[in-house]
């Protein structure tokens, strides 16, 4: 469903921020090696402005880090939801199941699933709520 789709797409904005996350650590490392070539030449203004922009790499870094950690925390929610809809599909599949098999009759799908009447037709509502098709039941 949406979740899956949702969470692909998460899934997939996280790998490019990681790939993104390597470059600006690949970029940190090449700022340091200038501000050591402009050390090494007496040139401290040069050292300073490449520490700088060293810096600015390193809080980008940290920024993308952060918003893994949230798309992480949104991923889990989206497979704890999937979770919820996939028992729920295999329920109400097994109520479809049992009302076939009783040619419809609830009494007797509920007596067959070891359910109440009352459970049975609430677990129907909340399936049609969920936006799972039912068969008509009598």
């Amino acid at each position: 469903g949406s979740e899956m789709c949702i969470r692909d797409s998460t899934i997939a904005d996280q790998k490019e921020m990681r790939r993104h996350i390597a470059k600006l650590e690949s970029l940190q490392d090449s700022w340091k090696e200038k501000a050591e070539l402009a050390l090494s030449k007496d040139r401290e203004d040069l050292a300073t402005a490449a520490l700088v922009e060293k810096q600015k790499a390193g809080d980008m870094a940290e920024k993308l880090k952060a918003e893994i950690a949230v798309l992480d925390d949104a991923i889990k929610g989206y497979e704890a939801d999937i979770t919820k809809l996939q028992k729920k599909l295999s329920e109400a599949r097994a109520i479809m199941d049992t009302l076939e098999s009783v040619g419809g009759h609830r009494a007797n799908a509920a007596r067959a699933l070891g359910i109440s009447e009352r459970t049975l037709r609430y677990r129907l509502a909340s399936f049609r709520e969920a936006g799972i098709a039912m068969g008509a039941a009598r």
